[in-house]
């Protein structure tokens, strides 16, 4: 049976229109001239801003008083004719599904700008100068064999402003990320006097949107669900811009681990600095790393966080502090770390993590003479999404300060370091450097140089960002992707980790990177941490 029972619909067609044509001719045109992704935008550049995409476009406009999403879906570069349901997931709240009924569908957010605009003034931001990513998860179904259907599903995500109501266009070339298989699951139908006896009274509209429009009785339908299972936020976390694993060797002869980070937004990025949404969906077993997450503009280049900690061993006369570099004051003592065993150290920005779980279900409903009955029938995927804002201080004028925050062996940073002993997720390992001697220091540079990044082809597609799941809980990953082949002069983001021993030893610097959906760029490619495992082994 299909997902969606069409109802009387309008023909959609895609108009363009070129300055100075009769709209009347484009109109009668379009249908059969709709021009690919890669020519032009298939809308009016009129009334909005613009964003092209590596999967098509978004049009962002003022709208009345609530926000709105309409989307268009395309195949093959023209407007397909095929049916979709869709859901739209943002940091606070359930999912909000819609149907696209022959590739044409949208739904209303209601006054969700607002709700972002409070989280932006709760972090110190003013509204103008941010902007959320919002991920949008379409899925349709096809015909696979005489037994199964495919169920397809592509995951995207837009941008909105909490300033004021968005008016949001999405024009999207559907090309399916995930692809799993049900078993055919046709109409159910009852007797024919049943059938007769519950037509006297038409049934209400399911309250689901990709259900039938116009449903029959005496049958059931088989319909698609987002359901929201826990939205939590997170205060006073690490976001994490450099994470250090010691092993018990390096613990045992180390005097100190000093760890500097640094961000500077410059004008190569249009001063502009994103931590991207993080997701996992289950099914598919991998992590995507959304173009979109939370966003903020400067006014100029000026640092955002400048800090530099020195963690010291429980043994140590030396004790650990931290010094935030832009405030001229000290902002954490952060605890000792215990000599012969191993220790995983962080240092980022202090900030609140959102983490919404969502789950897919394949639902009937039927109709029993007086309403609906629901019945959930089996469960498609559960999905993850990570949001991260940093608590800022504003300097007035489009300039903002982030809190520096350090940590030492908490579950966030331990479970980073964890992830490169692991053989669970598909992770690669590099050594950055290798000798003897009685000290280590490297910069994040060297870090994403070695692991081989696009990041470096495609400088300035986002900041930080990534997540990971494991037993029902989600970290952020400290994920390089916006490294400049400039780095070393623009010092767009910068880190150094010195690590000072007692004695002389050999040592092996390693670092991993993560395999990770960029959605920025369309491609899964193994991008490397801002994490350093310094390595000494033996003396020498």
């Amino acid at each position: 049976m299909e997902l969606l029972k069409r109802g009387p619909l309008d023909l959609c067609v895609l108009r363009t229109y070129f300055v100075g044509l009769v709209l009347a001719l484009a109109a009668a045109l379009a249908f059969v001239t709709a021009p690919k992704f890669s020519a032009m935008p298939p809308l009016s550049l009129l009334g909005g801003e613009v964003l092209k995409e590596p999967w098509g476009y978004v049009k962002i406009s003022s709208s009345g008083d609530e926000d709105e999403i309409s989307i268009t879906v395309f195949e093959n570069g023209r407007p397909s004719n095929r049916d979709y349901a869709f859901a739209v997931v943002g940091p606070v709240g359930g999912p909000k599904s819609g149907a696209a009924v022959r590739g044409r569908g949208g739904v209303k957010l209601g006054r969700y700008y607002a709700e972002l605009a409070n989280i932006a003034a709760e972090h110190g931001y003013k509204p103008k100068d941010v902007e959320f990513g919002l991920m949008i998860d379409l899925l349709r179904e096809t015909e696979h064999n005489e037994t199964h259907v495919a169920v397809e599903r592509m995951l995207i995500s837009i941008p909105l402003r909490p300033e004021r109501p968005n008016k949001i266009e999405v024009f999207v070339e559907f090309k399916p990320q995930i692809v799993t298989y049900r078993k055919k699951d046709g109409s159910q139908s009852t007797s024919q006097t049943q059938k007769q006896q519950l037509q006297s009274t038409p049934p209400p509209k399911i309250q689901n949107p990709s259900c039938p429009q116009y449903p029959q009785p005496g049958f059931s339908y088989l319909c698609i669900e987002w359901v929201l299972v826990s939205s939590q936020a997170l205060t006073n976390q690490l976001i994490p811009t450099l994470v250090a694993y010691l092993t018990n060797y390096d613990t045992l002869y180390s005097g100190y681990v000093e760890v500097y980070s640094i961000i500077i937004v410059d004008k190569k990025t249009g001063l502009k600095i994103t931590l991207p949404l993080g997701g996992i969906p289950l099914s598919k077993g991998k992590y995507y790393l959304f173009k979109y997450g939370f966003s903020v503009t400067l006014s100029s280049s000026v640092p955002l966080m400048s800090l530099g900690c020195s963690f010291t061993p429980d043994s140590s006369p030396i004790s650990p502090s931290c010094f935030d570099i832009l405030r001229g004051n000290q902002f954490d003592t952060p605890p000792r770390y215990s000599r012969g065993s191993v220790a995983s150290l962080g240092v980022g920005a202090s900030g609140t993590v959102w983490i919404v779980t969502y789950e897919i279900w394949w639902v009937v409903y039927e109709w029993n003479g007086s309403g609906w009955t629901r019945q959930p029938r089996y469960k498609e995927d559960t999905v993850y999404g990570l949001w991260a804002v940093p608590y800022a201080e504003s300097k007035g004028d489009g300039i903002y300060w982030w809190y520096p925050k350090a940590a030492v062996n908490t579950p966030d940073i331990e479970y980073i370091s964890a992830l490169f002993n692991t053989q669970e997720y598909p992770i690669s390992r590099f050594t950055i450097g290798s000798g003897c001697g009685v000290g280590i220091a490297y910069e994040n540079y060297a870090v994403v140089q070695r692991g081989g990044s696009l990041s470096l082809a495609q400088p300035f597609l986002s900041l930080l960002g990534g997540a990971a799941c494991a037993a029902g809980y989600c970290y952020l990953l400290p994920i390089a992707t916006s490294i400049d082949v400039n780095y070393k002069t623009s010092e767009h983001i910068n880190g150094f980790i010195a690590i000072s021993y007692t004695r002389p030893v050999y040592y092996e610097t390693r670092g991993m990177g993560i395999l990770t959906y960029l959605e920025s760029i369309g491609v899964e490619a193994y991008v490397p941490a801002l994490f350093i495992r310094p390595g000494a082994y033996d003396n020498c």
